[in-house]
């Protein structure tokens, strides 16, 4: 609850801060070296400022409507354009989230649970996956069927962002192919099948010092 109460004042201030920057901006006017200079086309008066501030509204899918392309040529930039904005935007700020641990190798229940849950409505919009992290797996063997199988049950968008890696942990070179250290989360998942629970518990906690040795 205090988590909720806290992103609602901080988004509170910052609405108070834009609007009050925003009115007073318009109100005070343009200083004379800020003067912007129109020209009139079909698309209306226009000015490279205006085209700054339209094409970002643009890229960022926002798109007020207060301007629209009348040429040929400029209809097809804006076209790719929005193209590259959506893929800009959908591709970066997505977290990065690292899976290790004998959980991997043999695709337990609870990799499996886990798969879902991050994957969930909740966490993005399945139609396009924003919002959803860049999942990375790694383990000492082949990627196991079951975890292939798991993969292969989650929507397309979820899919492109799941990677498989064979390696150690804990070994510098593999860590860097991980990106350990840009990672948002790190996972670790035990076996719960494993022969030697004991051995498993130790190889988790060797993998977690590394983790955070890499931090």
């Amino acid at each position: 609850k205090r988590g909720y109460a806290v992103t609602l004042l901080r988004t509170m201030v910052l609405v108070v801060i834009l609007s009050g920057t925003t009115f007073s901006l318009e109100v005070l006017g343009d200083p004379a070296m800020f003067v912007d200079s129109p020209v009139t086309t079909d698309m209306g008066q226009i000015s490279f400022i205006q085209m700054v501030y339209w094409i970002f509204t643009t890229i960022s899918t926002v798109g007020y409507g207060d301007f629209s392309p009348t040429t040929t040529l400029s209809r097809l930039f804006i076209i790719m354009a929005i193209i590259v904005g959506v893929c800009f935007f959908s591709t970066e700020g997505n977290s990065h989230v690292i899976v290790i641990g004998g959980g991997v190798r043999g695709s337990s229940s609870v990799l499996k649970s886990f798969l879902d849950e991050i994957f969930s409505h909740k966490h993005g919009t399945e139609n396009a996956g924003l919002g959803w992290p860049n999942v990375s797996f790694m383990a000492s063997a082949d990627q196991p069927r079951e975890l292939r199988e798991a993969i292969a049950s989650l929507p397309r968008h979820a899919r492109a962002r799941t990677n498989y890696f064979m390696g150690d942990p804990t070994r510098h070179q593999d860590m860097e192919r991980l990106r350990m250290g840009e990672a948002d989360l790190v996972v670790i998942i035990t076996d719960l099948n494993a022969p030697d629970i004991d051995q498993e518990d130790t190889s988790n906690i060797l993998r977690a010092l590394a983790v955070k040795q890499s931090h």
